[in-house]
């Protein structure tokens, strides 16, 4: 019973969510591939609103199990996915993948069979790239030593519960550095992919 509640509760959001997008002007769609499982997690980002103001969304939609990672059948799961969402390939203007080759390769990756399809939606590679790039420039001393220090500090009160709970206590006793914190309760750990983690850290 419990999980036929959670399933009521997702279809529920799932129609909000597409509604949405019915009405939106343009969709991008952002798989993920989560191995060794091969699941995909299906993003889109929308935007919605008047000619005057337009306000960019992004919500998931869900995952899928994926029996291949070729290009082309990663394409008919994606595809599917649509068709079963009743989402108009034609409003498509964009798809963020990685780097891989079986979703990013010109030839053979989903890039290019859904291109076939949907020729305005062009590929754009997914923002980790600016990441890749600032990871290569710290091997400058001062910002590889910073990085470390910000992960060692992350880590040093992250994995201890005695010093996590001496973190917590401190904090409670200033309120401007709690207010500093976003009202978070422990040290953010340095994300190796992701910048916008690495800023919060």
């Amino acid at each position: 019973m419990q999980n036929e509640i959670i399933d009521i509760c997702s279809e529920q959001i799932k129609d909000t969510i597409l509604r949405s997008y019915l009405e939106a002007v343009h969709l991008l769609p952002l798989w993920q591939m989560r191995s060794p499982t091969r699941q995909q997690r299906s993003s889109y980002r929308y935007v919605f609103g008047s000619l005057m103001v337009r306000v960019p969304f992004e919500e998931m939609l869900g995952f899928g199990e994926c029996a291949s990672i070729k290009g082309n059948e990663l394409c008919t799961k994606i595809l599917s996915f649509r068709q079963e969402a009743n989402l108009d390939l034609l409003k498509l203007r964009a798809q963020c993948y990685d780097g891989a080759s079986n979703m990013s390769g010109k030839f053979r990756g989903v890039e290019a069979f859904i291109r076939e399809r949907s020729i305005h939606a062009n590929y754009v590679h997914s923002s980790h790239c600016f990441n890749l790039a600032l990871v290569h420039r710290s091997n400058i001393s001062c910002v590889r030593t910073m990085m470390s220090t910000v992960q060692d500090i992350g880590f040093m009160f992250g994995y201890s519960a005695k010093r996590l709970a001496a973190f917590t206590d401190e904090l409670s006793r200033d309120a401007l550095t709690k207010e500093q914190m976003d009202q978070r309760n422990r040290l953010r750990t340095l994300c190796e992919t992701r910048w916008s983690s690495r800023v919060d850290a």
